[in-house]
């Protein structure tokens, strides 16, 4: 077939320019073939723009071996909390695989009750480091609960911030490996040109790849960096290769100082054989889990540490050093100890007390654990104990009043039965007293009972019922008989008062007419018989007076008021001036001297004081009298003082007894029956009175009455 001239002219350039073609395609898939098997690191791309270079570097940090291999979950979030990174100890954390983490939203995994904490470390985060304890949601579980630290990054990229997730639950082991994160190259295109742009896009790619790769390398950086825990890098050799800033704080030495160097130095002298064993386990590729050892800081102090050491192979898998992550366990391993004590201590008391206990599991209402006294009690060993409810050992009537006492539990946490019948495995019959609590212990509810054996309580409190009965039936007679008592009193006193008036007034009358009207007719000594006749009727009328005011002190019924003493006073000390004008007696009455009292009986109890001190300092050339108030042992005291005759102490106790005298009636005249009157009448007011005095010095009578306020010092 024929063609025009232009056309064939055009095949013909095609033709010549065909096997040009053929060798640049076959170049280009050589090209994508190395770069697929990585034989080549870069390619440079001719374009309109002029040349460009495309790296596709492969090589792995030691920060990602260290991060990936951290026990603790690790994370690198964008500004919206959408997760870049995740490492595998996260995804075990949340029970999630990791490529399904990194796109989702961290928030996803945070309880909903603890998001606002999350909230706000996400807003500290973008420039500072902080941290907060919060629970995840976590498969399996209910909830786990983690210490989120986070840390701001550095770099270009869209992470804002690394988080730190450790879990605070339990230790578990945590390893993790290196995902692979390179894609596969896109399919090779038919044509030359396609080729070509799709060896663009590929270099396009990896060199996005690396790019991200460094940026990861200086998140995994800052992982290392914020985590509180100690991650060091060794050689083989026990060189120190890296050194983060937990390593400074938990062991006090700086990378300057200990990178380069042995990590010996931190070991104590018992344990250096530790380090060479540790080296050739490592060297033959076995992971060292969770170990427990002592370390010591610079400053000389020994600390506990949870050690983890794990292998890091080169592309070859070729062992070329290890990393090592400790955490410091001391205060854990303190608080731990303190608690074995503690649980040691309960549970000697829990052994040894005199009560009997009983622990329940109250999901089942079976008893777990019984004390030897509760066995001793009831007469069951422990292994017949376990398992029964408390109606089955006959401490509740039945399973009604079981499922009663719990339900009062589980409301009010507390029960207490005062008194229950409790009947031995032998029929011994008892009363105890219980008291139900419902605890936490250690997140799991607990019942503790504690009953005691009141048998001997209950038998005495019985005992005294029945003596307050026979005391209460004694009272009630003795009252009839305090009545019949009153009754022959008044009789007495009706009798005193009238019959035995009459016959010493006449003995007193017609002695005195026998005085005036025959008086010449007697000699002296008659005359003294009579006068002695009269004075002794006198007197035995004086006696009669003092015993019937005594009788009606005791008798009388008492209208407690307000009384001022110091007016009462003055006005008894006025009337004693009045009877013997001649006398100059000093008065010291103090002011505002207020009680509470009866005012008829206190001014029987004063007029006698005053009496007798008037009457005591009659032989006194500068009489004193004083009245006033003072503190005694904490009680306001009331005194009456007198610079008189006094007494002497060793007969005080005769003082307040009816009929007793200290001194000579014919010295100082009287019946012996004041005192016992003002002792009676303070009595009756719920007080007190005593004295104090020497012979011939003078004396002072204290007296107190209850409820009254202690004195002030003007009243001193």
């Amino acid at each position: 077939m024929d063609l025009p001239n232009k056309t064939r002219a055009e095949l013909e350039a095609l033709a010549a320019q065909l096997p040009e073609l053929h060798a640049l395609l076959e170049e280009a898939r050589e090209n994508l073939h190395a770069m697929r098997s990585g034989d080549i690191d870069a390619l440079i791309v001719a374009g309109p723009g002029g040349d460009r270079l495309f790296t596709l570097t492969g090589a792995q940090e030691p920060y990602r071996n260290l991060v990936e291999e951290m026990s603790e979950g690790a994370v690198t979030i964008a500004a919206d909390a959408t997760i870049l990174y995740a490492n595998r100890s996260f995804a075990e954390m949340v029970g999630t695989r990791p490529d399904r983490i990194v796109g989702a939203n961290f928030r996803d995994f945070v309880l909903a009750a603890d998001r606002a904490a999350f909230e706000s470390v996400l807003g500290q985060a973008r420039t500072e480091r902080c941290a907060a304890e919060l629970l995840l949601q976590a498969a399996g579980e209910k909830s786990l609960p983690v210490r989120l630290a986070a840390a701001p990054l550095r770099g270009d990229g869209n992470a804002i911030a690394c988080l730190i997730a450790t879990n605070i639950r339990e230790h578990r082991e945590r390893e993790a490996s290196l995902r692979g994160m390179m894609g596969e190259l896109a399919a090779s295109q038919q044509t030359v040109e396609e080729t070509n742009r799709s060896l663009q896009r590929e270099t396009t790619e990896r060199a996005q790849a690396e790019k991200s790769r460094a940026e990861s390398e200086i998140r995994l950086a800052d992982i290392v960096n914020s985590s509180e825990d100690a991650i060091i890098s060794k050689a083989l050799d026990g060189t120190v290769t890296s050194w983060n800033p937990g390593a400074e704080r938990m062991f006090g030495y700086a990378a300057a100082e200990i990178v380069g160097q042995s990590l010996t130095r931190l070991f104590p002298p018992e344990s250096l054989a530790e380090e060479n064993e540790m080296l050739a386990r490592i060297g033959r590729g076995e992971r060292v889990g969770n170990y427990d050892a002592e370390r010591v800081c610079q400053d000389g102090t020994r600390i506990l540490v949870s050690t983890t050491l794990s292998p890091i192979a080169d592309a070859d898998g070729k062992i070329f050093g290890l990393s090592r992550i400790s955490r410091d366990i001391t205060e854990r391993k303190r608080v731990e100890e303190k608690l074995r004590i503690t649980e040691m201590r309960y549970r000697r008391l829990f052994e040894a007390a005199h009560d009997g206990v009983l622990l329940l599991d109250p999901a089942t209402r079976k008893i777990t654990d019984a004390n030897p006294f509760i066995m001793q009690l009831i007469e069951y060993p422990r292994e017949e104990l376990v398992g029964r409810e408390l109606f089955e050992i006959g401490l509740l009537e039945d399973e009604a009043a079981s499922q009663a006492m719990f339900q009062v539990l589980q409301r009010e946490h507390c029960v207490r039965y005062q008194d229950l019948p409790l009947e031995s495995k032998s029929g011994r019959r008892q009363q105890v007293e219980v008291v139900a609590n419902l605890y936490d212990e250690g997140g799991h509810a607990v019942i503790q009972c504690n009953i005691r054996d009141i048998t001997e309580r209950f038998a005495a409190e019985e005992n005294l019922r029945q003596l307050h009965s026979e005391l209460e039936k004694r009272v009630v007679e003795r009252t009839a008989q305090l009545e019949v008592a009153n009754k022959e009193l008044e009789a007495f006193s009706y009798s005193v008062s009238h019959d035995l008036r009459a016959p010493l007034r006449s003995i007193d009358g017609f002695s005195r007419i026998l005085l005036e009207d025959y008086a010449g007719k007697l000699d002296e000594e008659a005359q003294d018989s009579l006068r002695r006749v009269r004075a002794a009727s006198q007197h035995m009328g004086h006696l009669i007076d003092d015993m019937l005011k005594l009788s009606r002190v005791t008798r009388t019924e008492m209208q407690v008021g307000a009384v001022d003493l110091s007016m009462l006073a003055r006005r008894i000390a006025a009337a004693l001036e009045q009877e013997e004008p001649a006398r100059r007696v000093e008065w010291v009455i103090a002011d505002g001297l207020t009680v509470q009292a009866d005012p008829a009986l206190l001014r029987v109890a004063l007029q006698n004081l005053l009496a007798n001190a008037w009457k005591f300092t009659g032989k006194q050339p500068q009489a004193r009298i004083e009245v006033g108030v003072m503190e005694h042992e904490g009680e306001r005291t009331h005194f009456v003082r007198d610079n008189g005759a006094g007494f002497d102490m060793a007969y005080a106790g005769k003082l307040f007894g009816a009929f007793q005298r200290l001194h000579d009636a014919t010295e100082f005249p009287g019946t012996g029956i004041g005192l016992a009157t003002v002792q009676r009448v303070l009595h009756r007011h719920g007080g007190r009175i005593w004295a104090e005095a020497a012979a011939g010095q003078g004396a002072t009578f204290f007296f107190t009455l209850p409820g009254l306020p202690a004195p002030t010092p003007d009243h001193e």
